[in-house]
């Protein structure tokens, strides 16, 4: 005798396909996005005070959808209580960043503590 259990789902075959999507976006969404997001939240928390942070953010993640603020908020730390170590990172992480031009025309002096965080992968 067939058990009766399933005989609910016999006529839905697409649910399976459909819950089978649901996995795969559910494990993308943990293991590709959340890390991203939780390391560029911890870098912004840290904001001026650690720099370094937002470059290595940066460094690991260059096609970030984020990357454009991470510009921004490394730009804004170059004016922060650190803003020559800033500054230096930012020059160094964004070449070809917003604001390379403004960048280009404030003095920095070289600093020995300003170094961006090593990254793994």
């Amino acid at each position: 005798m067939r058990s009766s259990w399933n005989k609910p789902f016999r006529d839905m075959p697409w649910l399976g396909r459909f819950l089978l999507a649901g996995m795969l976006v559910i494990g993308y969404l943990a293991f590709q996005v959340h890390p991203q997001e939780a390391a560029f939240q911890a870098a912004k928390r840290a904001g001026a005070s650690s720099p370094q942070l937002l470059s290595a953010f940066a460094i690991q993640y260059p096609d970030s959808y984020r990357i454009g603020q991470v510009d921004d908020l490394l730009w804004q730390a170059a004016s922060g209580p650190d803003g020559n170590c800033a500054l230096t990172l930012y020059r160094r992480v964004f070449p070809y960043g917003k604001h390379t031009a403004e960048a280009k025309q404030r003095p920095t002096r070289p600093e020995q503590g300003c170094a961006a965080v090593p990254v793994s992968n």
